[in-house]
């Protein structure tokens, strides 16, 4: 471990191990890449502005997955990432705690009864994070932003 870390600022998370799936959701693809220590201080924020092509007021979120991941050689943070992060909420580096700020989790996609794809993802709204579905669909405007590893 790296001098000035501590235990609680690396996760050790099992991305091969099936992901949960909250009701109403089934794994429909999920990109397991074995034993990881993840380290919440290497999280890296993005205004989606940055990303955007002129006059484009916002991204869906295929397209924010495209455009963030598309030079990336590393398989984007799974499910299993989310869970492990979701009990230690108060470990997230307090400069992403504002509204417009998602953690995306892109390594596991899932779908819903009718098909949808969707992704499970943390969301900074009202002083809190709050655990939320995006699908496909869904819209990221130029003024929000998106935490990726």
């Amino acid at each position: 471990m790296k001098k000035g870390k501590t235990i609680q600022d690396v996760i050790t998370v099992n991305c091969d191990q099936k992901p949960q799936a909250p009701r109403n959701l089934v794994v429909n693809e999920h990109r397991g890449k074995g034993v990881i220590n993840f380290d919440l201080n290497k999280l890296r924020v993005e205004n989606v502005r940055n990303r955007c092509k002129l006059n484009e007021p916002y991204l869906n979120l295929e397209e924010v997955a495209i455009r963030f991941y598309r030079n990336r050689k590393n398989v984007p943070a799974d499910a299993n990432v989310l869970d492990a992060i979701k009990i230690r909420l108060s470990q997230i580096p307090k400069r992403f705690n504002r509204p417009g700020i998602y953690l995306l989790f892109l390594g596991t996609i899932y779908s819903k009864k009718g098909g949808q794809l969707c992704v499970r993802a943390l969301n900074y709204a009202k002083n809190g994070w709050y655990e939320t579905v995006l699908l496909n669909s869904d819209r990221f405007a130029a003024s929000d932003f998106v935490v990726y590893i």
